[in-house]
């Protein structure tokens, strides 16, 4: 999977699928300690087919030697040299750019990456000690624990991400790294100003306007606010144009008059 290399703490980072970098500890996937690097300072993330680089700092983030603009985009390849704050000492070195996958990362030790299959035995095909596998009804991943003599299921977990799970003596940590479905846009309900009604409320002097808008079955209620009063004037003119015959009234909205 993507892997970066801190050069200055000689630590291989892995990436997920959306990686953000930062000073802010318990926000940030990678925490970056430089006064001179931004709380959140930058992201990584896959679009399917590359790994994107961000910038979104108030000190600037440099590939190769060459900073980028802020919320500037640029594709990684094996090899790029990542510095935050054109700090040297905050150098990442991208190691790989496979896609992103669910994984156990090693803690505490150089082990190798676990890439995770949907049905996973650990340690080994041979050692059926851990089972892991993915639930498509759930969308998560469970453990299974199995008895000395792998005939049965002792215990049975569900997994967040990042959960530590011990195996053989050694910490992994889970990294779910499936991406996310596409944001659904919200439709619009209303097509035309036809479908609304502005329902003005003033006071006898005209000093207070209450506004509230009606669109079938439901009201919005704008309270009273003085500068309802300037569109209540300008809706009074809008129906004295639409009186002299100004403005023609269609099915559309408003519209003017030849």
């Amino acid at each position: 999977m993507a892997t970066l290399f801190n050069k200055k703490i000689q630590q291989r980072c892995f990436l997920q699928s959306h990686h953000s970098f930062g000073r802010l500890k318990n926000s940030v996937n990678t925490f970056v300690d430089d006064s001179f690097v931004s709380k959140v300072h930058a992201f990584i993330e896959w679009n399917d087919r590359y790994w994107l680089l961000r910038d979104v700092s108030s000190n600037g983030t440099w590939l190769n030697g060459n900073k980028l603009g802020r919320d500037q985009v640029a594709q990684l390849n094996v090899g790029d040299v990542i510095n935050f704050a054109s700090n040297e000492n905050n150098a990442f070195e991208l190691l790989d750019t496979k896609p992103p996958c669910d994984c156990l990362i090693p803690v505490e030790h150089n082990s190798e990456v676990i890439e995770l299959e949907y049905f996973h035995l650990l340690p080994s095909q041979e050692s059926h000690e851990v089972l892991l596998r993915y639930n498509n009804q759930t969308c998560s991943w469970w453990q299974e624990i199995f008895d000395d003599n792998l005939s049965e299921s002792v215990t049975t977990m569900e997994l967040s991400n990042r959960d530590y799970i011990i195996i053989d003596g050694l910490k992994w940590q889970l990294q779910i790294n499936r991406p996310l479905t596409e944001t659904q846009i919200v439709k619009p309900s209303v097509t035309s100003l036809n479908e609304l009604t502005l329902l003005f409320q003033t006071s006898l002097d005209e000093e207070s306007t209450h506004l509230t808008i009606q669109t079938g079955d439901k009201n919005i209620d704008l309270l009273v606010r003085s500068h309802h009063y300037l569109t209540l004037c300008l809706a009074r003119q809008r129906v004295k144009d639409i009186e002299a015959g100004l403005i023609i009234v269609n099915r559309d909205g408003f519209m003017p008059s030849h």
